[in-house]
């Protein structure tokens, strides 16, 4: 519900949009170059123990650019007249990074604003669903424990939605 508020309240900003503070942060298209360039280097000599994975990222390549080009022309094709309109996002949409009430466990207000720049609610809604739903740590090298906690996303999709209703197209 937090990360729905942050960008119902910043949904109508009036001026110029924010400055990008971290260039291609989320173009897709940019991740998959250094994806490829990564793969061709393969510095440590690693890229035979994951092409398995690397081959699965790799057919999906015809979908990487399909954001960053709604946003860019602001048409989203596949519904029609939709459009994918550019808000302020947060970028950093980790739990930790809601300031809770201590009393009653509410959230109080977003913070670590240093990653808020221009993008798609889809970013910041992805990255939440990303880093909330598994018990593991992001850098966890046990497989094993990344999972899905299907109870997580959707209580997060019912906070995120019950704020943000309003604004989303």
């Amino acid at each position: 519900r937090a990360f729905g508020d942050f960008q119902k309240l910043t949904a109508d900003l009036p001026g110029e949009p924010l400055f990008e503070t971290i260039p291609d942060f989320h173009n897709t298209t940019s991740r998959l170059a250094a994806l490829k360039d990564a793969i061709q280097a393969d510095p440590l000599g690693r890229v035979k123990e994951v092409q398995k994975e690397i081959d699965w990222y790799l057919s999906r390549e015809a979908d990487c650019h399909l954001v960053v080009d709604y946003l860019k022309s602001g048409e989203l094709p596949l519904l029609g007249s939709g459009k994918i309109p550019k808000r302020v996002t947060h970028n950093d949409t980790k739990l930790n990074n809601v300031l809770l009430d201590e009393r009653t466990g509410r959230a109080l207000c977003v913070i670590d604003l240093d990653t808020t720049m221009p993008g798609s609610a889809i970013y910041d809604f992805g990255d939440m669903i990303r880093t909330a739903t598994s018990p593991a740590a992001e850098d966890e090298k046990d497989i094993s424990k990344v999972t899905m906690r299907m109870f997580m996303f959707e209580a997060l999709v019912q906070g995120y939605v019950s704020s943000a209703k309003s604004f989303l197209t």
